[in-house]
């Protein structure tokens, strides 16, 4: 089972295309370079593998009442990683629901990334630098 643990701050070029971090290429089975993204909750977007969305989310969708799935499947985008710098395009209406512009923030999520901008992600408190009693 492929974990994604940790978090990776990544820069959007030119084109919106973003590089999926060597931290989380590297769980991965060889040459995987199918995803979908979709619109997550707390202004996030959720990168899964495809196995894990068509063994986990898609039948959660497929369950949902008519009206529910079609926003569902038309908040989600099919992704193939280009084979030489493993990038995609970040969607405009994506990047406008996470308020991504120039960096965003990958987080490991065990079955999932889940992505933000990094404004978001510090608001929400993530990152803190915790001290631990030993």
């Amino acid at each position: 089972m492929v974990s994604f643990v940790g978090k990776e701050e990544v820069s959007v070029d030119a084109n919106n295309r973003v590089s999926l971090p060597v931290r989380f290429r590297s769980v991965l089975p060889e040459n995987e370079k199918k995803f979908y993204l979709t619109i997550g909750k707390n202004s996030s977007l959720i990168l899964f593998r495809e196995s894990d969305y068509n063994e986990n989310e898609r039948p959660k969708i497929l369950a949902m009442p008519v009206e529910d799935r079609i926003s569902a499947a038309g908040d989600t985008e099919f992704i193939v990683l280009d084979e030489k710098q493993n990038r995609f395009v970040l969607p405009k209406s994506f990047r406008e629901h996470a308020g991504i512009s120039k960096t965003a923030m990958f987080v490991g999520s065990i079955n999932k990334i889940l992505i933000y901008s990094l404004e978001n992600y510090e608001k929400r408190g993530f990152g803190k630098k915790y001290e631990y009693d030993e």
